[in-house]
């Protein structure tokens, strides 16, 4: 009653003017009309409604499109009279013109054709005493900027929780299909199967050729990002081509070199002081991963180094926080999350994966191996507020205090020094000084997280210099 019925009582005015209300027969897709339908549909103003209810332990389908006969005065009589449901609603046969509405116990919304509705009425199928109540009518056109046909024709009569998005992600689909077609898992696993093998010229040839094609992918995915990046403005046209100040093709060479670097990471091992601990084999490429295993970690890899370019082919001043906002405007964790549950990923681990490849560039400036901050605090510490990086980190609250996990802490430290992984990989030879540094700077920031007892505020609480007294 509260979930369906209470809020119709507050649009009452819509259901009680008898002026414009219409009974209908629903005539059954194999031509009789089904008594145990009861719809009607009524109008104030410019609302619209439209009732239907089955009254019956049975299922039916079938459409709505005349009214029942309802009689006229006309001069000294009367005269019987039927409207069409095209009619009653201001419908035109316009076949540009679409009308989308909302079922008021579901929330859905829905979108059909104004033509179909003129010539053929309202199709409908209902389960044993099944109720529904179409409110919210708006027409919308199709007039080339925005795929409403296209829409139409995919949902089918189908509802979705907002049409908006819905035309959103038709809309980036060719952004989306060619990010899945560079996070292949056959490309990813080719790649797997090639970084630790032994320096060969099969093996150069081999690399040469799988680099060649994620960089001829990349460059797709690139050049349909710039031609369906929506502009600031929610539901605006794409922004113009010019708006973009890289090049995509340099940018997809970012890619390729990334790449080649990343190739070299299980051989960068052995120039660290110790073995890489499990947590960092967890997501980086290691000469001891299994085949399964190490598929799902170049995943991920691709999907980071597809964000660098990304950034860098949009805005190469700025290309960490241009990433960001593409990754969330090109809605890009759906489709990479639908590529790492291909890899082997399950459950919630895909979403981890596509969050821990946003994270890697939203808090770029804290990743080990950063050039470092004139200042500690706040700024270079607010990923900790960022409900992605919570989650990865699994920050929970026990005793009024706030926590986060050791082990998936260590995990995220790990894979947010991949950028400068890939600087010392990238050499003719890894640069040992360079490597162990890096091994410094990761083990300072898990000695602090250590120090501070895995508890966020006392993570947080700055750390002056000798002879600073604090404000």
């Amino acid at each position: 009653h509260e979930r369906e019925i209470s809020p119709l009582l507050h649009r009452r005015a819509l259901f009680a003017d008898v002026r414009d209300f219409l009974l209908y027969d629903l005539f059954t897709d194999e031509g009789w009309v089904n008594e145990d339908v009861f719809a009607y549909s009524n109008r104030h103003g410019n609302e619209r409604a439209l009732v239907i209810y089955h009254n019956r332990y049975a299922t039916t389908r079938g459409w709505i499109q005349l009214s029942c006969g309802y009689a006229v005065k006309e001069g000294d009589g009367r005269t019987l009279h039927r409207r069409s449901l095209g009619d009653a609603f201001g419908f035109h046969a316009d076949p540009a013109l679409f009308a989308r509405y909302r079922e008021a116990s579901t929330g859905l919304e829905h979108l059909r054709s104004q033509k179909e509705l003129v010539e053929q009425g309202f199709h409908v199928e209902l389960e044993a005493y099944r109720c529904h109540v179409f409110l919210d009518w708006q027409e919308v056109r199709d007039d080339g900027a925005r795929p409403w046909a296209q829409l139409c024709a995919e949902l089918a009569g189908r509802g979705v929780p907002s049409l908006d998005e819905a035309l959103r992600a038709l809309e980036l689909r060719p952004v989306h299909e060619a990010l899945r077609a560079l996070l292949d898992p056959v490309a990813a696993a080719a790649l797997a199967e090639a970084a630790p093998a032994s320096e060969t010229p099969e093996r150069a040839s081999r690399c040469s050729a799988l680099l060649d094609d994620a960089e001829r992918r990349a460059t797709t995915f690139l050049e349909a990002a710039r031609r369906y990046a929506p502009a600031a403005a929610a539901g605006a046209p794409p922004v113009a081509a010019h708006a973009w100040t890289g090049d995509a093709r340099a940018a997809a060479g970012l890619l390729r070199r990334r790449l080649e670097a990343a190739l070299r990471l299980p051989a960068l091992e052995a120039r660290f002081s110790t073995p890489w601990p499990e947590e960092a084999r967890a997501v980086l490429p290691t000469a001891g991963s299994t085949a399964e295993h190490a598929a799902g970690i170049w995943g991920t890899l691709l999907a980071w180094c597809a964000l660098e370019a990304l950034g860098r082919a949009c805005d190469p001043a700025d290309s960490d926080h241009a990433a960001v906002r593409l990754f969330e405007s090109l809605r890009l964790r759906e489709p990479m999350a639908d590529a790492f549950a291909l890899l082997g990923f399950e459950g919630e681990q895909r979403w981890r994966a596509a969050a821990r490849v946003r994270v890697a560039f939203a808090h770029a400036v804290w990743a080990p191996g950063a050039a470092p901050l004139a200042a500690r605090p706040a700024a270079a510490y607010a990923w900790l507020d960022d409900p992605d990086v919570a989650w990865l980190i699994d920050k929970h609250e026990y005793q009024g205090a706030h926590y986060f996990r050791k082990e998936s802490f260590e995990r995220m430290v790990w894979w947010m020094a991949l950028r400068a992984l890939f600087a010392i990989a990238a050499g003719p030879r890894p640069d040992v000084e360079a490597a162990r540094a890096l091994e410094r700077s990761l083990a300072e920031r898990l000695r602090a997280a250590e120090a501070a007892g895995w508890r966020v505020e006392a993570f947080l609480e700055p750390t002056e210099p000798p002879g600073r007294a604090r404000n």
